[in-house]
C-alpha cells in the first residue's frame, strides 16, 4: 500500500510533498529544488539517502525554536493548502506508521495559513475517509458543520452516494437544489431508489386471458450481455444453455437489456437489431431516442420490462426467462403478467455481493437493501427461480424465497470443444524462462481481489522457505485490479523469479498457456460472493485435464471431491494451501489419477447437453400449466 501512494503521488506536482518534507524536519536542500519523491521514500522505507549522504531511518520532530529559513526556504505555496494536497500528505504520513503526527501536521500547516483552514480540514477528513467510511464521514460532517461550503456539500453527497446511502444523499441534493433554485436529476434519481426501498416495484395485475397464442415451445430469453459483444462466464453460460436447449426442440430466442450493447465502449457505432451465433439469434432491445439514459431506475425497470412486452408480441414465446440481475427477472415478470404467460428468473450470482468483495461497508446501506429487495421480489414474483449453487438457493431461501419453488442448475462447460492434448506448452515455457523439470500451477482470468492470488503467492514464498527443492513455479495470465499490487507483492517476498506474470494474452494464444501448466490452482477467499457463485474456469481445467487446486468455499466445494476430482485446501489459510501445493507438487501419479476422475465427472455431470434437461423439465411443466389455465 505505501508503495500505491507513492505511485500515486508521483503524479502531484514537488511543492505538494515539499510541506511535508519541511514539517516532518527531512533534508530539504534538494526536496526544495524540485526533487519530488526521493527523500519522502527513503524516509518511508527506513533507508539511507545516498545522494544526501544522511541517515533517514526516523524523522526528528519538529523543533519549535527551530529556524524556518534553514530548515524550508519560504512558507508552503497557496497549492498545498488544498484539500486534495492535504489528503494525499495525510495519506503518505499513514501509510508510512506516522498516523500519529496527522493531527499535528495538520495543525502546524492551519497555524501558517489560517485563512485555508476550511480546506486544510476538509483534506484531513478526506484522508480519513480511505480508513474508515464512518469515521471519514464523522470527520466529514463535523468539518461542513462549522464550514458550511457548497462545494463540501456537493463533496460529501458525493461520497454518501458512493457508498450507497439513499436518505443523506437526497437530504443533500434537496437542499443544493433549494440553494440553486432548481431541481436536479440527482433527486429523482434518490427519491425513485427510496421509493423502491419502501415497497420494490409496483408490477401490472395479471392479464385475464393470453395476449397472443404462443409458440409451443418459444422462449425469450432475457439477457444482461451475450455474444459477441461479450465473452465473460455469463454470455458463455448463456450460449450453452441456449445451444443444448435448442437441440433438443425448443425454440429459444435471446434479447439483452434496453440500451445493450451501445452503452458500453466496445459497442461504439451502428449496433444490429439481431445478432446470430451459432444460429442462436440474439435481439437487442433498442430506443433511438434513447430516452433510457436520462430516466431513474425505476422507470428504467418499466421501459426495460415494455420493450420485452414489445418483442414479445412479435416473437409469441410461451415462457419469458430472465437471467441476472433483478433487472432482467423483474422484467420477465412484468411482461409475462400483462400477456399472460410464465416467467422464470435465473439467479446467477448477487451483484451486491461482489459490490461487498471491494467495498465492505456497502453492505449496511440503504442502497444495499433496496437491491437485496429488488432481487427477492423478482425470485417471489417469478413462477420458478433457477439457482446456479446449493450455496445461492440456501441464501435466497433465508431471503423469504420458497425452496420448493428454486431448481439448481449449475456452471458447466461445453467438454467436446476442450482437448486434453494442448500443444505449444514447451515453447511457452521456453518463452517465460521456466524450466522443463518445474511443476507450473497456473491460473487464467481477472484479478480482482476475492480470487486470492496473493494467498497463492505467499504460499509460493512459504514453500521456498521451507522446500527449497521443490522446483514450484507459477504462471499467472491475465490482468485486473490487484495486477500491479500482485506483481509487487512478488517482489517484496522475492519469488519473482518463480512466479511469472503474463498480462493479457491474445485468445488464440490461451491454449499454450494452458499446456504450460502442471495444475490449475482457485485459491478464492471466503467472501459471500465466492461462497454462493461458482467459476466457469474449474470445468474448463476440468474439461482439459488438468488437475485442481481450490480453496473449499461452499461453491467449490460442491463441485470438487477432495482427493478424487481435485485438492481442496482451507480456504484462507496459506500455510494450508502450501500444504496442498506440495502435495500436487510432489506426486505425478496422483495429478495424473485427479485430472482423469475429474475428465470423467464433468463429461457426465456438466456439460451444457446434460445439465439443460433441468430447464427442459421446468419449461414443460409451464407450458402444461399455462395451456391447462387457458383452456
Amino acid at each position: 500500500m505505501v508503495q500505491w501512494t507513492l505511485n500515486a503521488l508521483r503524479g502531484v506536482k514537488w511543492r505538494v510533498v515539499v510541506p511535508a518534507a519541511y514539517w516532518l524536519g527531512l533534508p530539504h536542500e534538494k526536496v526544495a529544488n524540485g526533487l519530488r519523491l526521493a527523500p519522502l521514500r527513503a524516509w518511508l522505507r527506513g533507508k539511507r539517502g545516498a545522494s544526501e549522504g544522511v541517515e533517514l531511518a526516523a524523522a526528528p520532530a519538529r523543533s519549535e525554536s527551530a529556524d524556518p529559513e534553514k530548515r524550508y526556504p519560504g512558507p508552503p505555496r497557496h497549492s498545498v493548502c488544498h484539500s486534495s494536497a492535504v489528503a494525499e500528505v495525510c495519506r503518505v504520513l499513514r501509510e508510512a506508521g506516522q498516523a500519529d503526527v496527522i493531527g499535528a501536521y495538520v495543525d502546524a500547516l492551519v497555524a501558517r495559513r489560517p485563512e485555508h483552514e476550511p480546506d486544510i480540514r476538509w483534506g484531513q477528513a478526506v484522508a480519513a475517509l480511505d480508513k474508515s467510511a464512518e469515521q471519514g464521514l464523522a470527520a466529514a460532517e463535523a468539518v461542513f458543520a462549522r464550514f458550511p461550503l457548497m462545494r463540501f456539500r456537493k463533496a460529501l453527497y458525493q461520497q454518501y452516494n458512493q457508498l450507497g446511502s439513499i436518505s443523506r444523499s437526497l437530504e443533500l441534493v434537496r437542499e443544493m437544489d433549494r440553494l440553486s433554485g432548481g431541481r436536479s436529476r440527482s433527486a429523482e434519481i434518490l427519491e425513485a431508489r427510496e421509493r423502491m426501498l419502501s415497497r420494490g416495484v409496483v408490477l401490472p395485475a395479471p392479464a385475464e386471458h393470453r395476449a397472443y397464442q404462443p409458440r409451443p415451445q418459444g422462449v425469450l430469453y432475457l439477457l444482461h450481455n451475450s455474444l459477441p459483444h461479450a465473452s465473460g462466464g455469463y454470455a458463455t453460460r448463456t450460449h450453452g444453455l441456449v445451444c443444448g436447449l435448442r437441440a433438443h426442440g425448443w425454440e429459444v430466442e435471446c434479447a439483452t437489456r434496453l440500451g445493450y450493447p451501445q452503452d458500453i465502449k466496445q459497442a461504439a457505432g451502428w449496433v444490429a437489431p439481431v445478432d446470430h451465433v451459432d444460429g442462436v439469434p440474439y435481439h437487442r432491445l433498442r430506443d433511438p431516442s434513447r430516452a433510457y439514459r436520462r430516466v431513474d431506475a425505476e422507470r428504467y425497470l418499466e421501459l426495460n420490462a415494455r420493450a420485452v412486452e414489445k418483442l414479445a408480441r412479435k416473437r409469441r414465446p410461451a415462457i419469458l426467462h430472465g437471467a441476472s440481475n433483478h433487472i432482467n427477472g423483474i422484467a420477465a415478470v412484468w411482461a409475462g403478467r400483462r400477456l399472460g404467460i410464465p416467467s422464470i428468473f435465473e439467479v446467477r450470482g448477487l451483484w451486491e455481493l461482489t459490490r461487498i468483495s471491494r467495498q465492505p461497508e456497502f453492505e449496511n446501506s440503504e442502497l444495499y437493501r433496496m437491491i437485496v429487495k429488488l432481487e427477492t421480489q423478482a425470485c417471489l414474483e417469478a413462477d420458478r427461480v433457477i439457482a446456479i449453487t446449493e450455496a445461492l438457493k440456501e441464501l435466497l431461501v433465508e431471503r423469504g424465497v420458497p425452496a420448493d419453488k428454486i431448481t439448481v442448475v449449475p456452471n458447466g462447460t461445453d467438454t467436446e470443444r476442450f482437448s486434453q492434448t494442448l500443444s505449444g506448452g514447451t515453447e511457452t515455457r521456453r518463452a517465460w524462462a521456466i524450466p522443463p523439470e518445474a511443476v507450473v500451477f497456473g491460473y487464467v482470468g481477472s484479478m480482482p481481489q476475492y480470487e486470492g492470488l496473493d494467498d497463492l503467492i505467499t504460499a509460493v514464498a512459504r514453500l521456498r522457505e521451507q522446500q527449497s527443492e521443490l522446483p514450484v513455479y507459477c504462471l499467472l495470465v491475465g490482468d485486473g485490479d490487484q495486477f500491479d499490487e500482485l506483481k509487487s507483492q512478488a517482489m517484496r517476498l522475492g519469488v519473482a523469479d518463480r512466479v511469472r506474470f503474463t498480462g493479457r494474452v491474445p485468445h488464440d494464444e490461451v491454449e499454450s498457456y494452458y499446456a504450460a501448466m502442471d495444475a490449475m490452482v482457485f485459491p478464492r477467499k471466503p467472501q459471500p460472493v465466492t461462497e454462493t457463485v461458482s467459476p466457469m474456469k474449474p470445468f474448463e481445467a476440468m474439461a482439459m485435464g488438468k488437475p485442481i487446486i481450490a480453496s473449499n468455499v461452499a461453491a467449490l466445494a460442491e463441485i470438487i471431491r477432495d482427493g478424487e476430482t481435485g485438492v481442496l485446501f482451507e480456504k484462507g489459510r496459506t500455510e494450508s494451501l502450501a500444504a496442498a501445493m506440495a502435495r500436487v507438487a510432489q506426486d505425478d501419479p496422483l495429478r495424473r489419477e485427479i485430472a482423469g476422475r475429474a475428465l470423467a465427472w464433468v463429461r457426465e455431470n456438466r456439460d451444457w447437453r446434460q445439465l439443460t434437461r433441468e430447464i427442459e423439465g421446468l419449461y414443460q411443466q409451464l407450458t402444461d400449466s399455462s395451456a391447462a389455465a387457458a383452456s
